[in-house]
């Protein structure tokens, strides 16, 4: 039976890192993920992150015209909603890259310094020896399979798939994540099917307590001695 020092559950971006950084100090590493080197992080195509942090942490930083790479900017300036009132924002250089093939390159990372990546592999459990976490379980068209080591890391995110396995009496909470839990799931935001939801309840709850709406109607003088608004169309509205 192979034992490793760090077993990591998850070969995106986190898992991917993680597994490098253990490698890259000597510590034997086994990565097992769910997905088929072809299907990783499929949910979308560009992702971007700040320059600073990528420095920071030691992430793949492609060069311009490396095709991971699809976008980068450090200069943003915030305007209203109709493009006036431009504000200069500080220079944050961000990447934007392609997540599938940036991924997979972090991953040949990995394994370039020493980390085992098995792919089709999926978390059952874990294996339990006088009460502590001895290693874990997954599965593969192959079957079922053990593998013993010092540390597992679930590193699958949001499904977080090895922590909900944990037992009540453990340290670590073993709930799952809900709409409520998830940042971009629970607030909302421009560009988003989730926001149309959000405003049509909440012109629905203005409406329930009295508001006016109009729509097809825009706004275009006060009159300031009676405190009234003028429409297009020459409505007044009290």
């Amino acid at each position: 039976m192979k034992k490793y020092d760090v077993l990591v559950v998850g070969a995106s971006t986190t898992g991917c890192w993680f597994a490098y950084k253990m490698a890259e100090q000597g510590f034997n590493v086994l990565v097992i993920e769910k997905n088929l080197p072809d299907d990783v992080s499929r949910e979308y195509d560009v992702f971007h992150m700040g320059k600073a942090d990528m420095e920071q942490f030691d992430l793949l930083i492609p060069d311009e015209g490396d095709p991971l790479r699809e976008f980068c900017f450090a200069h943003s300036t915030m305007v209203s909603p109709y493009g006036n009132y431009p504000k200069a924002c500080a220079e944050a250089p961000v990447i934007g890259l392609h997540k599938h093939d940036y991924i997979m390159a972090m991953a040949d990372r990995a394994k370039k310094a020493g980390a085992e990546i098995v792919y089709g592999a999926s978390f059952t459990d874990f294996i339990y020896e006088n009460g502590k976490i001895e290693g874990a379980k997954y599965n593969t068209v192959d079957g079922e399979y053990e593998a013993y080591s010092r540390i597992v890391a679930d590193c699958s995110g949001i499904p977080a798939v090895a922590r909900t396995k944990l037992p009540d009496t453990s340290v670590v909470g073993n709930f799952k994540l809900t709409n409520k839990d998830i940042l971009y799931e629970a607030k909302p935001h421009v560009g988003t099917d989730v926001l149309r939801n959000v405003i049509v309840n909440l012109r629905k709850h203005l409406i329930a307590n009295g508001v006016k709406v109009m729509f097809n109607t825009e706004l275009i003088d006060f009159d300031s001695s009676s405190a009234k608004l003028i429409s297009k169309g020459e409505e007044v509205l009290e």
